[in-house]
């Protein structure tokens, strides 16, 4: 495991990241503690950084505060709005660059690079395991050689695919029904309100087959649920006062061969 690098000591990072206890607050690398465990990997101090997804910004402002130049994108102008307020709330404080802008990945070009780092921690609501290869055909086109992508997406080992997969045939529910055998649509309220939507489920090899096969040397990869953690959903006890015993993710983190 990579050396774990957090956030600057300041009074504002510490309240925002570090206490579970205050509901205005969160973790610090909440949103994805796995990839955190090699940030020594994909921080590039310097460098640039493109975050597909960047929702409210958690994982964008651990780079932006470690020195990176980044650049976020969501097709949820909420989102956007959001990781635009987290920015310029600390910026006061903590000078730093990260601008998130509205833009739907699959159908938009991406903003020009190259990039040092790419990221897409919460590739989920997806409708075809071909859409999302075309997201990351997208990606490696401006990550430079050399760069570090992470991607994490939901995974057909895990609890959740079993128990949609069994109300899907059983119909009890009208909004849970199967697309294909790698997409599940179903309510959720991942994005701060109640709908219905696609969720992509990977195969565990999915993404090292992809990434092996488009010239990426693949450096961690790994398929969640772990039995013998407490925080199934993350593979390790970021938070063991709230065991999770549902979940499961496939991750992966690759470099672009020069």
């Amino acid at each position: 495991m990579s050396n774990i690098i957090k956030g600057p000591d300041h009074p504002l990072v510490n309240d925002r990241f570090y206490n579970w206890h205050d509901s205005g607050g969160w973790y610090f690398g909440s949103g994805d503690p796995e990839f955190w465990k090699f940030s020594d990997t994909l921080l590039k101090p310097g460098g640039s950084l493109l975050d597909i997804g960047v929702g409210a910004g958690r994982a964008s402002l651990f780079f932006a505060l470690n020195g990176m130049k980044v650049t976020g994108i969501d097709n949820d102008p909420i989102k956007v709005q959001q990781a635009n307020e987290l920015a310029s709330q600390m910026a006061p404080a903590l000078p730093f660059e990260l601008k998130a802008h509205q833009l739907d990945a699959l159908n938009e070009p991406l903003p020009e690079g190259p990039y040092d780092t790419v990221l897409l921690s919460h590739l989920v609501h997806i409708d075809s395991k071909q859409k999302a290869f075309d997201i990351f055909d997208k990606a490696l086109e401006v990550l430079k050689p050399g760069g570090s992508i992470w991607v994490r997406g939901a995974g057909k080992e895990s609890y959740s695919y079993w128990d949609l997969s069994y109300q899907a045939l059983t119909g009890r529910d009208p909004n849970i029904r199967m697309l294909d055998q790698d997409v599940i649509v179903h309510p959720c309220d991942c994005s701060g309100e109640y709908r219905v939507e696609p969720t992509l489920f990977f195969d565990p090899l999915d993404l090292v087959n992809y990434f092996s096969q488009s010239g990426c040397q693949i450096i961690h990869s790994q398929t969640i649920p772990t039995e013998d953690k407490m925080n199934i959903m993350y593979g390790e006890d970021y938070n063991p006062e709230y065991p999770m015993l549902v979940g499961g993710m496939v991750s992966i983190l690759a470099q672009k061969k020069t």
